[in-house]
């Protein structure tokens, strides 16, 4: 019968089993040696001892075949120091030897039965590590990777043996270092759950959904998961996009325009200028009337990639609703730049614009246009460029005005 480690086998149940007997062996012996002293059983004691240690580790059973054989000369000694003491005090000593031995013997069986049971569990967690896609990393306390799955060199290219030794944090973006809680974080964890970009061979990122669990203990090591994270990525992406910009035009939407024209406001009191351009299209119901809502939606989107196309990508362009748009620009410290920009905007939306039934409309625009003054409310600075915009359509359309000067050009 082989006794070689499989997980699941029941063999070291057995074994103890087999232990017990064997004690009770020793017990049989005893009792012979008690029964009939003119025999040495005791010379016998080392044999069941010998096939408990067999039985107790097999790769083993040179040294404890020594041990066994060590307990009957300790027994031979006993005897012959008490000068081979007859009845009780015979069979105590021998008893106590013979205790000795089985109890050394079940320890070993108990500790070799532990160690089957952690191979056993080590052995099922690495086949689950060879047969999942997600990649799996030990981390030390130190924040140094002690073991890495197979897998991780079909979602980043590294090698198991490449990636283990070096710091974990050295898979992250620079983004997502810095954006850890402190040095102390960075140096042992990353979060318990979140989407991070990891570093792939190739010298690009990927999105990887992480999730750490600690190790029992107080090693301070953990594992963590991996999983590949880029398609949930991009639909959160998508969510965000449907939730922050118009649906028709592709700007952003009212909601997120205030958003971000509020950062733009800030953005004033640090010193750097910001100008809000409040813009309507011209006779947009004639178009509707004339060529239909699928032609006004035509100039609505072309009119607002002309906006974009004029605007830096640090500048905001946004619809507001039906058809009005505004725009916010930065580092803008005079009306007179601002009104510059608002005047390209103009002249590029005034261009003819194709329509699917091959005719053309033309469509102009109005814009009036506000500057932040020192800590002006970003509402007050929109309303006077709302105010502007209505001087420019009372002043005969396809114009800019400024809030202050009240001044058209066009």
């Amino acid at each position: 019968m082989s006794w070689a480690i499989v997980p699941g086998d029941r063999g070291p149940r057995w074994r103890t089993l087999v232990l017990v007997g064997l004690g009770v062996l020793q017990w049989v012996i005893l009792g012979l040696d008690l029964a009939i002293p003119s025999v040495a059983v005791y010379s016998y004691l080392s044999l069941p001892v010998l096939a408990s240690a067999v039985l107790a580790r097999p790769a083993w059973t040179g040294v404890l075949a020594g041990q066994a054989a060590f307990l009957g000369l300790i027994s031979a000694a006993l005897l012959g120091y008490f000068d081979t003491p007859q009845g009780w005090t015979r069979w105590l000593l021998l008893l106590a030897v013979s205790l000795a031995g089985w109890l050394v013997s079940w320890v070993l069986a108990q500790r070799d039965e532990a160690l089957e049971r952690a191979a056993s569990a080590e052995s099922r967690f690495r086949l689950l590590t060879l047969a999942t896609s997600d990649v799996v990393l030990e981390v030390g306390a130190d924040g140094v990777i002690a073991w890495a799955s197979p897998s991780v060199q079909t979602a980043l290219g590294f090698t198991p043996d490449e990636v283990a030794g070096t710091r974990v944090v050295g898979l992250l973006h620079p983004a997502d270092v810095r954006s850890l809680r402190s040095d102390a974080q960075e140096a042992r964890d990353l979060p318990n759950r979140g989407a991070l970009r990891m570093h792939r061979k190739d010298g690009g990122y990927r999105w990887m959904d992480v999730q750490g669990d600690r190790l029992p203990g107080d090693s301070g090591s953990q594992v963590i998961r991996l999983r590949n994270a880029e398609e949930y990525v991009e639909h959160v992406r998508g969510l965000e996009q449907q939730a922050n910009t118009d649906p028709l035009t592709g700007l952003f939407n009212r909601r997120e325009a205030m958003r971000r024209l509020q950062a733009f406001a800030s953005r004033r009191r640090n010193g750097t200028g910001t100008a809000l351009l409040f813009i309507d299209v011209d006779r947009l119901k004639e178009i509707n009337d004339t060529h239909g809502h699928e032609a006004g939606d035509i100039v609505l989107t072309a009119l607002a990639g002309r906006m974009k196309e004029q605007i830096r990508t640090t500048d905001v362009a946004a619809r507001m609703g039906g058809d009005e748009f505004v725009v916010g620009l930065t580092g803008v410290d005079t009306v007179v730049d601002a009104a510059g920009v608002a005047d390209k905007i103009r002249q590029a939306c005034a261009a003819p614009i194709s329509l699917t039934d091959g005719s053309t409309a033309v469509s102009t625009v109005s814009i009036g246009v506000g500057l932040q003054v020192g800590g002006e409310d970003l509402a007050d600075v929109l309303k006077r460029a709302d105010q502007a915009l209505y001087a420019a359509k009372e002043a005969g359309r396809d114009r800019v005005v400024t809030a202050t000067e009240k001044s058209a050009t066009g």
